[in-house]
């Protein structure tokens, strides 16, 4: 125990001082390459926030067939242990399309640096929305305003 620090939650300048230096060193050792961030779309956030995107899109035009659920599944890769747990989500999230801008927002921000994943997941939710075999205009108003949210330009979509 005495070689250990025990910084005190009251002292923001230590605490402060000591992210900044942590912060500083991960940065060098990303530059020289011993240290890979992590990418957005591997991580729990980010699937999560797809799947309720994906659940949402769905559910557009309100009714959430299997068609679309299957389509989605075929864009998403997840290890059987997690399937249930997907399904759950996914199932709980097509009720309505109620808060889908902020998990479009989050898709958006994490896959900032990773436009072709972007790309893939608008794709996925077209594939979603054209899965039924009808794009209905309420899917049609859904895609638009990912798209604008993605940051891509009416040209893009």
């Amino acid at each position: 125990m005495a070689d250990e620090t025990i910084l005190d939650p009251l002292e923001g300048s230590r605490e402060g001082a000591v992210r900044g230096l942590m912060s500083r060193i991960a940065r060098r050792l990303t530059a020289y390459g011993f240290l890979r961030p992590r990418r957005s779309a591997r991580t729990t956030a980010f699937t999560s926030a797809f799947v309720v995107l994906a659940a949402k899109m769905a559910a557009a035009d309100g009714v959430a067939v299997s068609a679309e659920a299957s389509a989605f599944e075929q864009f998403l890769e997840v290890a059987p242990k997690d399937c249930a747990r997907i399904r759950g989500v996914y199932d709980q999230a097509k009720e309505d399309v109620t808060g889908y801008e902020i998990y479009a927002d989050r898709v958006g921000e994490m896959l900032t640096d990773d436009p072709d994943t972007k790309r893939r997941v608008f794709e996925c939710l077209m594939y979603i929305a054209c899965a039924d075999g009808v794009l209905h205009p309420a899917e049609d108003h859904f895609l638009k305003a990912v798209a604008c949210r993605f940051g891509y330009s009416d040209t893009e979509f």
